[in-house]
């Protein structure tokens, strides 16, 4: 099965299964992340240092997580919890999309 998403540029982009399913993991991460309690989060908007210097907070853990436990399951929780805390930045800040030049066939240009 695969999805179809429409970019700024107006091209439609065909999106894979997987990766439709790791969009929608990072959304569920998201939802979890805007409902922390008032104990977890002040408020305040973070800057961009302050979400860099989270993810690789959590890159750190993201290491130990698959260093120390058998199989994949660990890491993934930790790599979630990151993709969402680079989200929440760019809903934050802004996103700046790729512009992917392609030609008649569908082919990178200039790769």
């Amino acid at each position: 099965m695969s999805y179809t998403a429409d970019g700024r540029h107006g091209r439609s982009m065909v999106i894979s299964e997987e990766r439709y399913n790791a969009y929608i993991a990072i959304n569920t991460e998201r939802y979890y992340q805007d409902k922390l309690g008032s104990d977890r989060t002040d408020g305040v908007k973070r800057s961009v240092g302050d979400y860099t210097t989270m993810m690789q907070y959590y890159q750190t853990k993201l290491v130990e997580a698959w260093t120390n436990n058998p199989g994949d399951t660990q890491a993934l929780e930790v790599m979630r919890k990151i993709a969402g805390i680079a989200v929440h930045c760019m809903e934050d800040h802004g996103s700046i999309e790729r512009y992917t030049p392609i030609d008649s066939e569908g082919k990178l240009i200039n790769p």
